[in-house]
């Protein structure tokens, strides 16, 4: 026969120690109830944290510009330090910005008149400019995205 692990040996010890009153057991769940609820609240904390850092993975024109980035990026190994954010302006333009590991600027562009097309610039270089959908579906089918 095998002993039980210190968790069981621990709530057998204290299950011995608490007096078997009403009293006390209406105390003891009232104590496993508070810490329950503190449980459930950290875990909604962290669930909240997560679902808020997730990048939408379609909606409006600036987050499928801003997927199409990344998944160009990503697809083509550019060491990513700050994952490009996207704007988009009043007049309709979508620009993202952000940063490789070695500090060199990340910009993305897609003009109001042309809101399918994007440019896609690490540093001065443009590295990809064209469809949109294009860069969408190659990240869809695991192709190359040049």
């Amino acid at each position: 026969m095998t002993t039980p692990s210190w968790p069981v040996r621990a709530l057998v010890a204290v299950a011995e120690r608490v007096p078997h009153t009403p009293r006390a057991r209406r105390i003891l769940l009232a104590l496993v109830a508070v810490v329950a609820v503190g449980a459930v609240v950290v875990a909604a904390g962290s669930v909240r944290s997560v679902y808020d850092g997730l990048a939408p993975v379609s909606g409006d024109r600036a987050s499928n510009v801003r997927v199409a980035t990344i998944d160009y990026l990503v697809g083509t190994d550019v060491p990513l330090l700050v994952v490009p954010d996207c704007l988009a302006s009043a007049a309709g333009e979508v620009t993202c910005t952000g940063s490789t590991v070695d500090g060199v600027a990340l910009t993305s562009r897609s003009p109001a008149d042309e809101p399918d097309r994007v440019e896609i610039r690490v540093g001065e270089k443009v590295v990809y400019a064209g469809s949109i959908e294009d860069l969408l579906a190659a990240a869809v089918d695991g192709t190359d995205p040049s």
